[in-house]
Order: C-alpha cells, then sequence, then structure tokens
C-alpha cells in the first residue's frame, strides 16, 4: 500500500508540474521533451538493474497495447488539464474506480468484499471533496467531457493489461522502458506533423533543466504505481490513487500559495483513513 500512496502523491507533484509548463510549451512537445529523459532514465535503469531476458512476441504487443493505451490517456488528460480546473480529473477518477470493479468482477471472479469498508471510506471522501469543487462553479464543455471519458478508459485498460503483464513477471522498469519509448515515437511525430521543429530546439534549449526534474518525478511515479499495481490489483490502485487529485490541490497551496479549504483537508483524511482499511485488510 506504502508503493500505492507514494505513486499518488508523485503524480500529484507531476500534475502541478504539468499545469505549469502547459502554459508555455505546447502539449506534443512537451511531452515529447519529458519522454527523451523518462525513456532514457528508464532504459539505463532496466540494463542497469534488470536480469537479461527475453520477450516474446505476445510480451511485447501485450506490453505496447498497454503503453499506447497509456499514452492516449495521458494526451487526453493534458488537453483537458491545459484549458480547464485540475478539478475535472479528480471527478473521473471516480469512474475509473466503477470500470476497474465491474471488470474484477465479471471477468476476473474477484471477491472485492475485503476492500469495501475502506473503498467506502475512501469513495465518500472523494464524494466529499467532489462536491464541494463543484460548488466553485467550474463548468466545462461537452468536447472536453468526452475527451475525460476517453482518458478514463485508456487509463483503465492500460492499467488492467499492465496488471497482468506484472503478473507474468515481466519488470516494472522493462514496461516503463516500453512506454516512455512509445510515448516518445508518438509525440514527436505529432510535433513533425504540425511543422514545429525549428521551435522544438529552440524551446528544448529553454526547458531542458525543469522537464529533467519532471522526467525523474513522473519515473518515480510510474514505478511506484507499477509496483503497487503488482502488489495490488487495478482496483485498490485506482481506489488509492483518487487522493491524487487532492493532493495536488494540496501541495498547490503549499508550493504556489493558493488557499486550500477545510473541506479539502478533511477528504484527505477521510480518504487516508480509507487506505489504512484496505492495507489492514
Amino acid at each position: 500500500m506504502i508503493f500505492a500512496l507514494l505513486s499518488a502523491f508523485m503524480f500529484a507533484f507531476s500534475n502541478i508540474l504539468w499545469k505549469q509548463k502547459l502554459i508555455v510549451v505546447g502539449t506534443n512537445t512537451l511531452i515529447s521533451y519529458r519522454a527523451i529523459f523518462t525513456s532514457t532514465i528508464a532504459i539505463v535503469l532496466t540494463v542497469i538493474l534488470c536480469e537479461p531476458f527475453t520477450f516474446k512476441a505476445m510480451d511485447f504487443i501485450k506490453i505496447t497495447s498497454g503503453s499506447i493505451l497509456g499514452f492516449i490517456g495521458l494526451w487526453c488528460m493534458l488537453v483537458v488539464i491545459r484549458n480547464t480546473s485540475l478539478q475535472w480529473l479528480a471527478v473521473y477518477s471516480l469512474a475509473g474506480v466503477v470500470f476497474n470493479a465491474v471488470y474484477l468482477i465479471v471477468f476476473e471472479s474477484y471477491d472485492l468484499t475485503s476492500l469495501i469498508l475502506g473503498g467506502i471510506f475512501i469513495v465518500f471522501g472523494f464524494i466529499h471533496f467532489a462536491l464541494n469543487q463543484q460548488k466553485s462553479g467550474k463548468s466545462i464543455s461537452l468536447r472536453n467531457h468526452l475527451i475525460l471519458l476517453v482518458m478514463t478508459i485508456s487509463f483503465c485498460l492500460s492499467s488492467i493489461i499492465h496488471w497482468k503483464n506484472l503478473c507474468s513477471d515481466i519488470s516494472p522498469l522493462v514496461i516503463i522502458s516500453n512506454q516512455e519509448t512509445i510515448v516518445l515515437f508518438i509525440s514527436t511525430l505529432g510535433v513533425i506533423i504540425q511543422r514545429k521543429k525549428n521551435d522544438y530546439i529552440q524551446e528544448f534549449n529553454k526547458h531542458y533543466k525543469s522537464t529533467f526534474f519532471m522526467a525523474i518525478i513522473l519515473v518515480l511515479a510510474l514505478l511506484f504505481s507499477l509496483i503497487g499495481l503488482k502488489k495490488t490489483n487495478p482496483l485498490t490502485m485506482s481506489l488509492v490513487v483518487l487522493i491524487s487529485p487532492i493532493l495536488t490541490l494540496i501541495l498547490n497551496s503549499i508550493l504556489l500559495k493558493d488557499r486550500i479549504s477545510p473541506a479539502c483537508i478533511l477528504s484527505v483524511i477521510i480518504i487516508l483513513s480509507g487506505s489504512i482499511l484496505l492495507a489492514i485488510s
């Protein structure tokens, strides 16, 4: 459970970094910049830390399909947070919990009774947070709702596929290396199609230091997330990661001096209580 909570914290920190950089850098360009560093870091760690391994063609297809879905989810997330409040990521995170629960019950015949009490605490704390955020009156367009729905489905399917890969003893570092290499290829291709090659190099020289720092945070977030996923299941991970949007607001308050409401703090306490119940169950 500690890895799940660490990944939630790292993703929350990452969300703030994304939001800040998207103000000055295009979506595809920023994804490509970070993927240069994340793919390099992941590949180097894989070579150093992982024992020699061989791939079956089917293993490669499964890892790659999960990685592509992860990229689609990431792209959708960045399109939305570029133009809207981070609170909507929180709202659609709950839909991801429902998706994962339905999958485990229908297709994996999972007994989820041990997760009920902790899950109730987490969902209640999350709903408390979402309702208080809704009072701010920050609405979004139907287009952005559809993009968020695609994001949720993509992240859930990616999580399920990688869970299966991890259960087959495929190293988290191998999965991250594959995913970030694919992200680098697709995002850079997007930059080329948009004919922004000259701007790409100039912008990189301006932002490479901050992007490198972002990449370190993201690699840690992905690594902790996959380790947590391997030790639990997609539903438990999606429940615990519900705290990430709330942590994002708290970190935003600390780092950017934005005011945080008592309701947000109460939501964190409730969700952390639920996480503890999940851990001891």
